[in-house]
């Protein structure tokens, strides 16, 4: 099975004004900010080893070692990878992944590539899956 998941190109208003605040800010200060927005007010959850392809939304590198993995459910989950992969954070890539179940996990490999030229970066191992989700009683995502 072989899944695609583009980074969104849209970020929150809030997003958009942090860094039009801050011309001056480096790309590493951007990517800390949003993974700060994509987590804020979220609680964390216990780590897990997998998670069900077909719930996953959209993947967003924060960094050459953090990943958001959104779910459709509006869940969020950081993977945290186990060694650097800083074609990731390249700008115009895709995230790819070939699984032979209909899941991904912490022993999968995520492979980078740009998808107008089909340039293949590389991949990445994925390390485990830890949930970030809003307190009970609210239910809306906040990236």
């Amino acid at each position: 099975m072989l899944k695609f998941a583009v980074p969104a190109a849209a970020l929150t208003l809030a997003a958009c004004a942090a860094y039009a605040a801050a011309p001056g800010t480096s790309a590493l200060d951007r990517r800390a900010e949003r993974q700060q927005l994509a987590l804020q007010g979220k609680v964390v959850g216990e780590p897990q080893s997998c998670l069900t392809t077909r719930q996953i939304e959209d993947i967003n590198a924060v960094s050459d070692r953090v990943l958001l993995f959104h779910l459709k459910n509006g869940r969020t989950y950081r993977n945290d990878l186990p060694a650097a992969c800083p074609q990731a954070t390249r700008s115009g890539t895709a995230f790819s992944y070939r699984t032979t179940v209909s899941r991904l996990c912490a022993v999968d490999v995520l492979q980078i590539a740009e998808p107008a030229s089909g340039f293949a970066y590389g991949g990445c191992p994925l390390g485990k899956f830890t949930r970030y989700e809003l307190p009970p009683g609210l239910n809306k995502r906040s990236f």
